[in-house]
């Protein structure tokens, strides 16, 4: 009985159907039919696209040497890339980014400098050149912190960038050095081999800064990346309270120019990010 129910039920809709498009003129049956297909086309690519991953620059301004040791290691992992830019800029799907940056600086790839970070660097309509460092420094400190935090053993880190300013006298000119500061999950650590895969991924993103000049440090003040930092990174080297107490500056610092800023522009309408460094080798008594 209860298939004799669902059977009048398919026929009635099925006259409905019949005197529904018997009602329909020669045009409007066209017009119909040509809605149906402009349907079905959209929601064919819709399901084409939607499967498809979105890809980003893992890496730009590739030297040929880098960029084929790089597709070949993309190759032998069976990983997704395309080309652009002559072969300069190889893109990966978004969601592998990070693993895979961190994967070749473990390899020692790429080998040439300053190469995946070039976007934070254009200069902006009526940004001064000062602008544009610090600008270009809280990008790629950011970008660094984000990709490094990917690590397991990883909670939380801090970058921090040195990159002096242009000498006039070629043997007066300072070095670009850096300090990673890594706060560890409780009773993990990080492997010799991933230590220096922080190092070369830092190193590769800034122009001019060798791995050597970048040190790796955890919160309870241990040397990672071995060997003595130099005096320049000694000086960038925080303990877990010195972060805390350059967070909270920036956060005020923050709140202060935001609301100068809606003072102006009204409230809500305004987005701070500061990015402080402070010197806790000075101490000025008052």
């Amino acid at each position: 009985m209860g298939w004799s129910v669902v059977k009048e039920a398919v026929l009635r809709q099925k006259d409905k159907i019949i005197q529904f498009w018997n009602r329909l003129s020669g045009k409007q049956r066209i017009f119909f039919c040509t809605g149906v297909a402009v349907i079905a086309v959209v929601a064919l690519l819709l399901t084409i696209f939607a499967g498809r991953p979105k890809f980003v620059p893992l890496y730009t301004n590739l030297d040929p040497q880098d960029a084929a040791s790089i597709t070949e290691y993309l190759k032998e992992k069976k990983i997704l890339y395309k080309l652009e830019n002559g072969g300069a800029t190889i893109l990966v799907p978004e969601a592998q980014k990070d693993e895979l940056r961190l994967s070749l600086a473990n390899e020692g790839i790429p080998k040439g400098g300053s190469v995946g970070f070039e976007s934070f660097n254009q200069t902006r309509f009526g940004e001064t050149e000062s602008e544009r460092r610090v600008r270009y420094l809280v990008a790629l400190q950011g970008e660094l912190e984000r990709t490094i935090s990917k690590l397991d053993p990883v909670e939380d880190v801090r970058v921090h960038i040195v990159i002096p300013e242009p000498s006039l006298f070629l043997e007066n000119e300072a070095e670009a050095t850096a300090a990673v500061l890594v706060k560890l999950k409780p009773g993990s650590s990080l492997k010799e081999e991933q230590v220096y895969g922080i190092m070369h991924l830092v190193a590769s993103g800034v122009e001019g800064l060798k791995s050597e000049n970048v040190t790796v440090v955890d919160t309870k003040g241990n040397i990672l990346s071995g060997g003595s930092p130099s005096e320049a990174v000694q000086s960038a080297r925080m303990t877990t309270d010195q972060m805390e107490i350059e967070r909270e500056y920036e956060k005020n610092l923050e709140r202060s120019l935001k609301g100068m800023l809606e003072q102006i522009v009204g409230q809500g309408k305004a987005v701070v990010r500061a990015n402080a460094t402070l010197d806790f080798d000075r101490v000025e008594i008052r």
